[in-house]
């Protein structure tokens, strides 16, 4: 692989008969302190990330052993994504990534398919993974402790030909398929794009797609097996327009997209955007048009390439037609040229029996760098592939070809019903068959039409069952719990009968197109009221080719996608000089909503201080209230059962962290959040030591507001009053002097620890170490900005606290204190509140302050928190 100063790509044949982990690590030997991967402001070096692998890898094998399992990673694109692969393949695991906005049913389909034994996740989507499978599979937190464990190589031998991920795209059974990729094959396809693209040391790559996507294979191990920087974009969370900053800012030399988004990219940059840097990008997974690639280049240098690629999960990239500004390209598709080194294309028409090769028919490649199969799929495996004993492997791709007279090849699209929106590939079936599981839905035929600008949207015609209809919005809220969103229709249309023609079949062609009149929905048609609202709808208008389009319209249901959106806030940009995000759209889907933002200046999203900790469930929802980590009250949450719907309410947000503000704006804020979820009482609270406090305040509020109060509980909450003269100076010893103890104790073990390591090893080895120590501290400094974040919020909430005032409370409290809590020797005593309340009952739980809410105290606390539940339901108080 690449030795610093030369300016050539990695690998040659010999790389492909040894694993992922060992090639990363001898780019880790050669590039330690090169900047490995970044995301936002947080990054790591290739020595920090191989370190903090091998303490995850370490940790994997010491909760599930060792052994060929699946450990599935359910995280954001992030740097801890890359961390958590790297540990799995480190551990002689494979590994299967799982989106977080998947719905649950079809996360829990993904989980029980690949037969995962371990789920990797985070804080703050621990709760989720909870609800879906309970404690079935064991959970490692990302942000647990590890720095007792090895930084070292694991050095587990692994093949290879074994299984190193498992990738899953749409099934026409309704069952999410797992693509099966070996070490070499993935080591073959950053092999072949490295030498076919040209990669070298000096280039930086982006990933724009999602991590669970089979395409992200491609620029996550083409940069960490060359030694190159990987950079992580979050293409939903950020505007379209945030992404030329991206591009510019972190000098990305080569990217991906979709000719769908690099449509929406181009229409949203000003015709002056430049990207000096950019030297190559590669484009495929749909139609790419000769337009397009002359729009593309005003934007770059004159050495700028373009790659338009043919790729599947299944078998990567197949063939490829590079082109630069010299090219000469006909009107219509861009064709495919050369074909990747090592596998054979053929087209197979199977018209004929037996098959014979022609020039137009199924694509179809042999070779020994494809997948071996869908995984635990037998029957759909024997469909698509055929196995040799040579160790060739022969992959019917389902996609049709046309050779062309001057030898390249013209893509012709899918022969079944596997259709491209946006990129993802998206099976026709699988939609129907939700469809036809929705109570009100008789017959459903679901089409991919292709719109004038050259994208695809999916257009679902439906038979109503009975009477009643349906409306869009409630296919499409049921659809949202099976399907992600990329396969949720954007239009749905009601006919009396589905056409069909003489053979029975339905007769695609008669579908009629989707209308350019507004659809009937359940809000009546409001026309603009001001000048804003009225520019909105125009943009509206004009981008969903409806009219007319009214304030309280919503933009997903008259048919708008993702990429449409992006070009509405394309447009907002250009009129309001305001920039939104497309996350922050998706809170904002009428123009009253987004005119009111745009009025306010509220472009940018306001964190929610609310989390699902538990959403399912028939009971009235708990509300349990933290400053920081509500997650912390998980495993009561566990104990309650799935029956008690559970949310948690933090201090989130810059409002929170930039100036004073008391607790009585808290609560406001925290109730105008849980009314989103229940309107109207009774309510159901709890608080934990200063959340206490706010959740005292809360029960108080809604109390004036005329709402009842079926359950307030308190947990090891102090009295809140400002100290003076010599209490305050006693309580600031004591605070100082526990926590220096506690600080203590850590480094004495930390110092034992590194002693002993450091007495068995030469003085090379503990040099090296050493080196190694210093880099973790330099990886944990990383999250310093993250940290004094959260101790600003913490210092004004204190301050909040110091400034309330409690009043007496009319209704009754639960107090839940620790038998070991040393609170009141740095805080005011406790008893204070018992002369606040009326009724009141007092539980006493073994442990400290910490320990309430975490095993083996929280079984305890449950037990009497289930009491209390099931006597405040019966008060009938509603």
């Amino acid at each position: 692989m690449t030795k610093s100063g030369e300016n050539k790509n990695i690998f040659d044949s010999a790389y492909l008969e040894k694993s992922i982990p060992q090639c990363f690590e001898e780019q880790v030997c050669r590039y330690e302190d090169r900047i490995a991967v970044k995301s936002g402001s947080e990054s790591l070096t290739y020595i920090q990330l191989n370190g903090e692998s091998n303490r995850m890898a370490n940790d994997i094998l010491s909760k599930i052993g060792e052994g060929e399992d699946a450990v599935a990673v359910l995280l954001d694109k992030d740097v801890s994504f890359i961390v958590s692969i790297l540990a799995a393949l480190k551990s002689g695991k494979f590994y299967t990534p799982i989106d977080p906005k998947y719905p649950a049913d079809r996360i829990l389909l993904m989980l029980q398919n690949a037969q995962a034994k371990l789920i990797i996740t985070d804080q703050s989507h621990q709760a989720k993974v909870w609800e879906i499978v309970g404690k079935n599979i064991p959970v490692l937190r990302i942000e647990e402790n590890r720095d007792s464990l090895s930084s070292e190589n694991i050095g587990i031998p692994i093949q290879a030909d074994r299984l190193a991920c498992i990738y899953y795209t749409s099934g026409s059974s309704g069952v999410p398929k797992g693509v099966v990729n070996k070490h070499r094959m993935v080591l073959h396809s950053a092999m072949t794009r490295s030498k076919t693209f040209g990669i070298n040391e000096s280039d930086r790559i982006s990933l724009l797609t999602s991590a669970s996507f089979g395409a992200s294979l491609f620029p996550i191990f083409s940069s960490l097996l060359n030694g190159i920087p990987l950079y992580l974009y979050n293409a939903s969370g950020e505007s379209v327009q945030n992404l030329a900053v991206h591009l510019k800012q972190d000098r990305i030399t080569i990217t991906s997209m979709m000719p769908s988004f690099l449509r929406t990219f181009l229409d949203t940059i000003s015709p002056q955007e430049f990207f000096p840097d950019m030297r190559l990008i590669n484009v495929g997974g749909e139609p790419l048009y000769k337009a397009d690639v002359m729009r593309f280049w005003k934007h770059v240098r004159p050495e700028c390439m373009l790659y338009h690629t043919f790729s599947s999960s299944e078998a990567k990239m197949m063939m490829y037609y590079g082109m630069d500004r010299n090219t000469e390209l006909q009107d219509g598709p861009i064709p495919l040229k050369d074909k990747v080194a090592g596998k054979e294309i053929y087209l197979l028409d199977k018209s004929q029996d037996p098959p014979v090769e022609s020039d137009e028919g199924e694509i179809v490649i042999k070779s020994r760098y494809i997948s071996y199969g869908y995984w635990r799929n037998e029957e759909l495996t024997k469909k698509s592939f055929q196995f040799y004993e040579d160790g060739t492997t022969v992959f019917h791709t389902g996609d049709m070809g046309k050779r062309m007279p001057n030898g390249f090849m013209q893509h012709l699209g899918r022969k079944d019903n596997m259709v491209k929106i946006a990129g993802f590939r998206v099976e026709i079936h699988e939609i129907e068959k939700a469809l036809f599981s929705i109570q009100d839905v008789s017959q459903a035929v679901v089409v991919a039409r292709q719109e004038a600008n050259g994208n695809k949207r999916l257009v679902a015609y439906i038979v109503p069952k009975g009477k009643s209809s349906p409306t869009p919005v409630s296919l499409r809220k049921a659809l949202e719990n099976h399907l992600p969103f990329y396969m949720i229709p954007a239009v749905f249309i009601f006919l009396k009968a589905i056409p069909l023609n003489i053979h029975g079949k339905v007769d695609r062609s008669l579908l009629p197109a989707p209308s350019h009149t507004r659809p009937d929905l359940a809000m009546k048609y409001e026309p603009p009221r001001n000048e804003i609202e009225q520019t909105l709808s125009l943009i509206w208008e004009e981008i969903l080719e409806i009219q007319p389009v009214g304030v309280y319209d919503n933009f997903f249901e008259l048919g708008g996608t993702s990429l449409l959106a992006q070009q509405v806030l394309a447009k907002i940009e250009k009129h309001f000089g305001q920039n939104f995000s497309l996350s922050r759209f998706w809170q904002l889907p009428t123009i009253d909503l987004l005119a009111s933002a745009i009025s306010q200046g509220k472009s940018q999203e306001d964190a929610s201080c609310l989390i699902q900790l538990q959403a399912k469930g028939s009971h009235t929802p708990l509300f349990f209230i933290e400053t920081m980590n509500p997650n912390s009250f998980v495993h009561l949450v566990r104990h309650l059962g799935t029956e008690q719907p559970c949310y948690g309410l933090h201090l989130q947000g810059e409002r929170f962290a930039t100036k004073d503000f008391s607790l009585e704006e808290v609560a406001s804020a925290f109730i105008q959040e849980m009314k989103q979820i229940q309107p109207q009482g009774p309510y159901f609270l709890c608080g934990k030591c200063l959340g206490g406090i706010i959740a005292f305040e809360i029960a108080q509020q809604l109390v004036v507001q005329g709402e009842k109060i079926a359950f307030l509980a308190l947990m090891e909450m102090y009295y809140p009053e400002k100290p003076q003269g010599i209490i305050k100076i006693k309580r600031w010893v004591f605070k100082r002097l526990s926590s220096l103890k506690k600080w203590s104790i850590a480094k004495q073990q930390s110092l034992q620890k590194h002693a002993k390591a450091l007495l068995q090893k030469n003085f090379s080895d503990a040099k090296e170490y050493v080196q190694k120590i210093l880099a973790r501290r330099k990886a944990r400094a990383l999250n310093r900005p993250r940290k004094e974040h959260y101790q600003s919020i913490m210092r004004l909430a204190a301050l909040a606290a110091q400034r309330y005032k409690p009043r007496e409370y009319p209704g009754k409290i639960l107090f839940f204190l620790g038998k070991d809590s040393k609170l009141d020797y740095t805080h005011a005593p406790r008893d204070a509140w018992f002369s606040m309340v009326k009724d009141s009952q007092i539980y006493w739980i073994p442990g400290e302050h910490s320990a309430l809410v975490n095993e083996p105290s929280v079984q305890i606390l449950s037990d009497h928190f289930k009491h209390e539940l099931s006597q405040a339901r019966e008060q009938k108080i509603f």
